[in-house]
């Protein structure tokens, strides 16, 4: 034990062992803050797709009306039509 505690203090006296040990934890924290920020995009994406599927859904909805109204339209134009002289 002795000498593992030993060993670690004559790395962590080493400038370079040091740089590379921030470097790598910089490294991490770098991933990481990318991954949350991904993480965030995907969120937004997602509500942004639910959305647009709500919004499919209405218009949908509202071109069957319209296309009802439309056929419906026709039909009377039909009747009228043998009236014309």
């Amino acid at each position: 034990m002795l000498a593992n505690q030993q060993s670690n203090n004559g790395f962590s006296q080493n400038p370079q062992f040091k740089s590379k040990i921030l470097q790598s934890y910089k490294q991490i924290i770098n991933a990481e803050a990318e991954v949350i920020g991904y993480k965030a995009l995907l969120s937004v994406q997602k509500e942004k797709s639910d959305e647009l599927e709500e919004l499919s859904k209405k218009l949908k909805l509202e071109l069957a009306v319209l296309n009802k109204k439309y056929t419906e339209v026709c039909k009377e134009l039909q009747q009228l039509q043998p009236l014309r002289p």
